[in-house]
């Protein structure tokens, strides 16, 4: 039987998860939390119920892309290949033909995968590559500094917010990586202030880049923009090197950022301070709607 997910769900779905993905283990409280934030995002879950729980599915609104999710889940190893994962794909396709989503998307890792391949057979298409680089040496970057003009500031939370949302648009509007967050998104999903970080020119404010760093001193930049007007004049490269630095002050001891494969512009920019790429990540789509391109 596949249904819809229920809390009373969670202690049996998470052992499933953490049973598929020994690498991403949930608790129960994390887990619970997980689907009520999903459900509470306007996403959707459903379990597979035989005599025991057998598999779930998830779509989780993508942040920046309105009608788009997500598209989580998995089917417990002694059951797989009898058909009881196409049937929970077809049952959630089915039913997101009422909602107003429009697409949904899965992330892979390898694409020669036995997931891949299923996706594949069941008419998922290639939507883009997503390219992880890394910077594993950060000597000499501290040293490293700017013109007189140009600083990094943060500002309110509400302030950063609202920057943060129309510097995006104006520096990604129209290219295919353009994922504009409104603003309610944007501050459900900020949990710091400091972690939006802003480049000004003389008093103006002409780039952003959203940051962290995470339990294990990794760094974690994304998204990193420049506005239209001022791009093509080293100020990514200012606004990058500011970052890292501010990135060392927190205690980061690598980094990571993520690129379009094929924003050839950013990936050159990167490597040219010694970023590598590590991984790819390929989005695997389906289209809900025929008027999706």
């Amino acid at each position: 039987m596949i249904r819809s997910f229920a809390d009373e769900d969670v202690p049996r779905l998470v052992a499933v998860h953490n049973r598929v993905y020994p690498e991403m283990v949930y608790s129960e409280d994390g887990f619970r939390e997980l689907m009520e934030g999903t459900l509470a995002s306007g996403g959707l879950a459903w379990v597979v119920e035989e005599a025991l729980l057998s598999g779930y599915a998830m779509i989780v609104p993508d942040p920046g892309l309105h009608g788009v999710g997500d598209l989580k889940g998995c089917i417990v190893p002694e059951r797989r290949r009898c058909g009881l994962g196409s049937k929970l794909l077809g049952s959630v396709l089915e039913d997101l033909q009422e909602t107003d989503f429009r697409k949904i998307e899965h992330c892979l890792a390898d694409l020669n995968s036995p997931a891949a391949h299923f996706f594949r057979t069941h008419n998922f298409f290639v939507g883009h590559e997503e390219w992880v680089l890394e910077l594993d040496c950060m000597e000499g970057i501290a040293g490293v500094h700017g013109d007189n003009l140009t600083r990094l500031q943060t500002f309110s939370r509400e302030t950063a917010v609202s920057l943060f949302c129309r510097l995006y648009e104006e520096s990604f509007s129209g290219l295919p990586w353009s994922q504009p967050f409104t603003t309610e998104e944007a501050a459900e999903t900020l949990s710091d202030a400091e972690d939006l970080l802003f480049l000004t020119l003389s008093g103006e404010t002409i780039g952003f880049a959203w940051i962290g760093v995470d339990g294990d001193g990794k760094g974690l930049i994304e998204p990193l923009g420049i506005v239209t007007a001022y791009q093509h004049k080293g100020f990514g490269r200012l606004l990058l090197l500011g970052v890292l630095r501010e990135l060392i002050s927190r205690g980061a001891q690598r980094v990571e950022i993520g690129a379009w494969r094929n924003n050839h512009a950013a990936i050159q920019l990167y490597q040219s301070l010694g970023f590598r790429h590590i991984k790819t990540f390929t989005y695997l789509a389906f289209n809900l709607k025929d008027d999706v391109m």
